[in-house]
């Protein structure tokens, strides 16, 4: 039998369904552009009110939309390679 959180009963279900800390205000969405001269969104960042930094972000990009080329003038992309190495491999295995 799995959990359900739809099914749960108890104190902790109505904590939980108040708690909407999880929840996106904005998003930063990132785009490159495709063949056909379309643009393909390669992924978001959610941005929340509950964090100070991101809530100033939202705040400031709500009321200036060319806020968005200050952004992308400070922003610094990495890219990194996901592999697993035999050294982090599990003891056990």
């Amino acid at each position: 039998m799995a959990f359900n959180p739809d099914k749960s009963t108890g104190k902790n279900n109505a904590a939980a369904n108040e708690n909407d800390n999880w929840k996106a205000a904005g998003f930063l969405n990132f785009y490159l552009p495709a063949k056909d001269g379309s643009r393909v969104k390669l992924g978001a960042i959610p941005l929340k009110d509950n964090k100070p930094r991101e809530k100033a972000l939202i705040e400031a990009l709500k009321a200036d939309p060319e806020m968005i080329q200050k952004v992308m003038e400070h922003l610094e992309v990495e890219f990194n390679v996901s592999e697993q190495s035999e050294g982090k491999a599990f003891a056990f295995l």
